[in-house]
């Protein structure tokens, strides 16, 4: 997939307040993020220091991303459901911040209501 900087830059940014949103940042959460920021192409110092300042960082806006095309929202949406359910904690604020980013990226309901489905069925959540 193909991204503008723009859309690099929400997506990143997307993915650092959806990590923040159970107001702690896990290993499995951190390796996330490391891992998608590498593969936008951040540099490795860059991403660390963004994920150490994240839960600090007053200016970061909470507000959800909205991607120039559909195909770059859905694979948002899948990280961002990685993410949410790879730790223990019930992912209920992050599940909201997802909801608003797939309404606001005009994404079918049925669709991600089947993401959700799959990303919960390997989740660690008890």
């Amino acid at each position: 997939m193909i991204l503008s900087e723009l859309d690099k830059g929400k997506y990143l940014r997307g993915l650092l307040v959806l990590s923040k949103k159970d107001r702690q940042l896990t290993m499995e959460e951190k390796n996330i993020v490391k891992e998608v920021g590498s593969y936008l192409g951040y540099d490795a110092e860059f991403i660390q220091e963004s994920i150490q300042n994240i839960l600090s960082n007053k200016y970061v806006k909470d507000e959800p991303v909205v991607f120039s095309s559909e195909e770059a929202a859905k694979h948002f949406i899948n990280d961002g459901l990685k993410l949410s359910f790879c730790d223990t904690e019930n992912p209920v604020e992050e599940l909201k911040y997802i909801t608003k980013v797939a309404e606001l990226n005009k994404i079918d309901s049925k669709w991600f209501s089947s993401e959700i489905s799959r990303h919960a069925k390997h989740s660690k959540i008890n």
